[in-house]
């Protein structure tokens, strides 16, 4: 192909560049840079809605084929929908939610039958388990996907399911809930579109750094629950993550404190907003504009007053390789990542791991949590600068708990962290641990003092060949409309 683009009156330099080449040029620049040159070249303005440029474009995010997308063309889907949201492709968010806390990871969904090509959010979830179940020690289960969120253009969506004050929906995506809400569906709906009687409007916001936290009042007194991240050197926290391209929102803090004094006789536990003093870093949140469950918490016996809708932080998930622990090469920082734990009837429980070189321990902190330790607390942590060595009076529970071949594994002591139910101020305890690595990606926890024994296994990433955003300026999309508009 030897099209080339216009001259200016100044010969040389990229305008001069033959169509093709230009093209091969523009792949390797970031999107940002692509903008600025089409929209402050008068010789270039005229690729502004170019459909191989954004066809390229938008194979970054793993879009080859815009007819997935209806009638929306290349350009129209990266800056209707990839330029604000693409970055959250392939990303994983841990929830604030005030004990369980919660895991929300996002993918791009071209292949689904029964609704419109965007981007997905799912939350991991768990089931908890029958006495009966805990009885038995079973091993993690891998997290169940539900879809909440959905991203894509409303005309994409039947005509009677779309929101009424969506601007424009032929140019820009809107961000949905899919949880089940009946109080969003009407009887109409259920008889009209039962495929779509779950979606209905919700507001995706970035918001900025806030001192807003939970307060629980309990028959035993109050306590402010534990801020999640409560550590500015968190290890599961991603620092660089991309934060989707909006403009960040300054929250009020809700402090409701005042009210404590009209719930004199509790018989449930409640949770009230509060000021508390760490500040927390900018986060995703997400609101439902039907106000259904999806900021809710799975402590049916919790009575949650708290209005602020959940932040979710960026996770790490990506893990190093498992070494086997028979390996002469083994070493601690290898168990560095994410795992999936059974928690007895609590069920399975997401814990990151990280390793302190200076102090030599390892340290596990609930992602996930429970009505007993929540999110965000050090679940347990181990000296690995010493071998364990079995005690005598230790052997039984330690052949039962693995199997007879301990030898085979690396074994470490250290301190887990228990509570009374609520996590109050004071009722904790550290009883002692042995944290055996009976494999590459496998690890067995046992209590000495009650015989129980939690398995653990490291959480693999599924998604293959993600995607991971470059940092870019919030205007870069408004610009490229502008120009288009011809107010550039």
């Amino acid at each position: 192909m030897t099209r080339r683009v216009s001259r200016s009156t100044v010969q040389g330099g990229i305008i001069d560049l033959p169509y093709d080449v230009l093209l091969h040029l523009l792949a390797f620049l970031p999107v940002d840079a692509i903008v600025h040159l089409l929209t402050t070249s008068r010789a270039l303005y005229s690729l502004i809605k170019d459909e191989q440029i954004w066809k390229e474009v938008s194979r970054r995010y793993g879009v080859h084929d815009a007819r997935c997308f209806g009638n929306h063309s290349f350009f129209e889907v990266y800056t209707g929908l990839l330029h604000t949201y693409g970055c959250l492709i392939g990303t994983t968010w841990a929830g604030d939610h005030p004990f369980t806390g919660g895991v929300l990871q996002f993918r791009l969904d071209l292949e689904g039958h029964v609704r419109p090509r965007g981007i997905i959010g799912e939350i991991w979830a768990f089931r908890s388990l029958e006495p009966e179940e805990a009885d038995a020690y079973p091993p993690p289960e891998p997290p169940q996907l539900t879809p909440a969120i959905f991203i894509t253009f409303p005309d994409l969506l039947p005509a009677d399911c779309r929101i009424a004050s969506a601007p424009e929906p032929e140019r820009h995506a809107q961000v949905f809930c899919i949880c089940l809400c009946e109080s969003a569906i009407s009887d109409e709906a259920r008889d009209i579109r039962p495929l779509y009687q779950k979606w209905h409007g919700a507001k995706m916001q970035v918001g900025s750094e806030t001192t807003q936290g939970t307060l629980i009042h309990t028959r035993r007194g109050s306590s402010v629950h534990p801020d999640f991240p409560n550590d500015p050197r968190a290890a599961w926290y991603d620092p660089k993550r991309v934060f989707p391209r909006l403009k960040p929102q300054v929250f009020p803090i809700v402090d409701a404190t005042s009210m404590l004094k009209n719930y004199p006789h509790l018989r449930v536990p409640e949770l009230f907003a509060t000021r508390t003093e760490y500040i927390k870093p900018r986060a995703l949140t997400l609101r439902c504009l039907a106000g259904c469950a999806m900021r809710g918490s799975s402590l049916l016996t919790y009575h949650n007053h708290t209005p602020c809708a959940p932040r979710y932080y960026p996770l790490h998930t990506s893990t190093p390789h498992g070494i086997e622990p028979t390996a002469s090469d083994w070493h601690p920082r290898s168990l560095v990542g994410l795992w999936l734990a059974n928690y007895s009837y609590h069920g399975t429980e997401c814990i990151f791991i990280a390793w302190d070189a200076q102090s030599r321990t390892l340290s596990g902190t609930k992602i996930t949590g429970d009505e007993h330790v929540p999110r965000g607390i050090v679940s347990w942590m181990l000296d690995v600068s010493r071998s364990c060595v079995i005690e005598p009076e230790e052997r039984s529970t330690c052949d039962r708990a693995f199997r007879g071949e301990a030898s085979k594994y690396r074994l470490f002591r250290g301190t887990g962290h228990l509570s009374a139910r609520g996590y109050i101020t004071g009722e904790q305890d550290t009883p002692p641990i042995i944290m055996a690595v009976v494999g590459a990606d496998d690890m067995r926890m046992l209590w000495p003092e009650d015989g129980d024994i939690f398995h653990y296994t490291r959480y693999r990433e599924s998604l293959a060949d993600v995607w991971r955003a470059e940092p870019g300026n919030v205007n870069a999309g408004e610009q490229i409309l502008r120009a288009e508009n011809g107010e550039g």
